[in-house]
């Protein structure tokens, strides 16, 4: 939750300077994605290896692919406002994200 809060308040800032919501979505995520990953690592996971920081960007690119995508979907086409669109798709994306961190990511080696 810490880090989806970082995330949507940088998506918001980044909206209001840019104009621009994939890039304000990825800017975003540059920035929460570190701090997402240390507090999983250290606190949610209570892993040690250091390999999980590849598994871990290859994660965060999928999910930013699919993350974008369904946000251009749900703003140009179906014309959902933009920060509620932003709010939808991480809860969606969240729980697949913390699947794949589980098993895959973060998983005992």
């Amino acid at each position: 939750m810490i880090s989806f809060g970082f995330d949507y308040i940088f998506y918001i800032i980044f909206n209001i300077f840019f104009k621009n919501i994939f890039l304000a979505n990825i800017l975003a995520r540059i920035i929460s994605s570190s701090i997402n990953y240390n507090l999983n690592k250290k606190i949610v996971f209570k892993r040690k290896n250091k390999t999980s920081i590849i598994r871990y960007y290859l994660l965060v690119i999928a999910i930013l692919i699919l993350n974008t995508i369904l946000l251009g979907i749900l703003v140009n086409h179906l014309e959902i406002n933009k920060f509620v669109a932003k709010l939808f798709i991480e809860l969606l994306l969240f729980i697949l994200s913390y699947i794949i961190q589980k098993i895959f990511v973060f998983k005992s080696l």
